[in-house]
């Protein structure tokens, strides 16, 4: 976070923090910094949350979750009518014992982050604008691509960064903070990357992931246009000569105008499906630029039409009905994490705001707003929405990456469609 220094707890004594409150809350008392019992770990952590962040500091994860560990087992007892009672308490405990597990094989988030760090920013700083002038970022997205963003979840020996799933979308979550469009750009190319690792071992998959260790990013090409019946698909994959040709028009084509190239779901002569994959600059692939939706207008959600496109033989992708898993809950977890990110954009521009304001009001405490308990602790309760959200999104990819995993292994149908199931209402587990 911009302007925010990683603190260890130890150079901030717990009286420190919980001294301002005592007169102010019946629910925290100096006691608590003590070690007697606090009336609420929710409260506690809201303020200590608010406390960090208007004073310009951020509490180091690891010294974070042992504090929230370490007020679960005190307060034991209570804890279980707590977690039923409270989403915040909940979603924070499961961010405190779960989002920080990696094998020993991944890369580090830090290092994941680092050479995209400074277009993030970029992005960040410009997007209000872009967004009020409908001015697509494709030079930031090209410098995306040339990083290796589109090919995080490559192995290393295959051209890319080596991240796991979870990772994956903890990467989409700060691109989110910085640009809302664009996780929802590139959700198609992250699926469609992930089923061509899961086919690594054939000649189809080991094309398709060097072009995505090259940089090529792909779109989507699934949707009719308004007035097709449910199931029913126009376009069309015919023979012609040693290839094909494709013919059609497709909405929703979210991340087209940003990619290299757009998988198409189709069918053939005898009505059967068939996808196929052509460039997106390729003769009679038009893109026509016309996505005029309210809130985030730069994902390139436009109609994109086919007419007679050359389709070799060797770019038909699949033909008959498919026999794998779907794919549904990876692209609403593309839309949770990209709505993760937009509560801690919020947050930060909460943050900014309060900090620049000096002027008291006077049914307060005369002191700053930034260093008013009451402040704080509102500014604290945002704080813990917030990383509950970053937390759900988090459980839900591991969820999902199990999935995968299972998939990848050669797990049975039942038991990889039970895993997908699982991942796809996580939440559920946890009322």
């Amino acid at each position: 976070m911009a302007g925010i220094k990683p603190v260890r707890f130890a150079a901030v004594t717990q009286p420190d923090i919980q001294a301002p409150y005592a007169s102010r809350t019946r629910r925290a008392t100096a006691n608590a910094a003590r070690g007697g019992k606090v009336a609420s770990l929710d409260d506690w952590s809201q303020m200590l949350f608010g406390y960090f962040l208007m004073h310009g500091l951020d509490p180091a994860g690891a010294n974070r979750d042992r504090l929230l560990l370490a007020h679960i087992r005190i307060h034991s007892e209570r804890f279980l009518q707590w977690q039923r009672d409270s989403t915040i308490l909940r979603c924070m405990t499961v961010s405190a014992i779960d989002i920080h597990r990696r094998s020993g094989n991944d890369p580090s988030d830090e290092s994941l982050l680092a050479p995209f760090k400074s277009v993030f920013e970029r992005l960040r700083a410009s997007a209000a604008e872009r967004e009020r002038e409908r001015v697509h970022p494709f030079a930031e997205v090209k410098e995306l691509r040339q990083l290796g963003f589109g090919a995080l979840r490559l192995p290393r020996e295959l051209g890319g960064h080596g991240a796991s799933l979870s990772q994956l979308f903890r990467l989409l979550t700060e691109l989110g903070a910085a640009d809302s469009s664009l996780p929802q750009a590139l959700r198609h190319h992250f699926f469609r990357t992930e089923i061509f690792l899961l086919k690594r071992d054939t000649t189809q998959g080991q094309r398709w992931l060097k072009r995505v260790a090259a940089g090529d990013l792909f779109g989507n090409g699934t949707t009719e246009p308004h007035g097709a019946k449910l199931g029913q698909i126009g376009t069309r994959v015919l023979p012609d000569g040693n290839g094909y040709r494709l013919n059609g028009k497709k909405i929703y084509g979210t991340g087209n105008i940003y990619a290299q190239w757009v998988p198409v779901a189709a069918v053939d002569q005898n009505g059967e499906p068939i996808q196929v994959i052509v460039p997106a600059d390729g003769a009679g692939v038009d893109i026509l630029n016309d996505w005029n939706g309210f809130g985030q207008r730069l994902t390139g959600t436009d109609t994109t039409v086919f007419h007679n496109v050359a389709v070799p033989a060797d770019n038909i992708l699949q033909t008959g009905a498919s026999e794998g898993h779907h794919g549904a809950g990876f692209h609403q977890l593309v839309l949770v994490a990209t709505l993760a990110g937009i509560a801690r954009a919020a947050r930060d521009d909460l943050v900014a705001d309060v900090q620049r304001r000096n002027r008291v009001y006077f049914t307060g405490t005369g002191q700053i707003p930034r260093h008013d308990p009451i402040i704080q602790e509102a500014v604290g309760t945002i704080e813990a929405i917030v990383r509950s959200c970053v937390a759900l999104s988090e459980q839900a990819a591991f969820a999902l990456q199990r999935a995968f995993e299972l998939w990848s292994a050669g797990g049975d149908f039942r038991s990889v469609d039970a895993a997908f199931v699982a991942a796809e209402s996580p939440w559920v587990r946890h009322r």
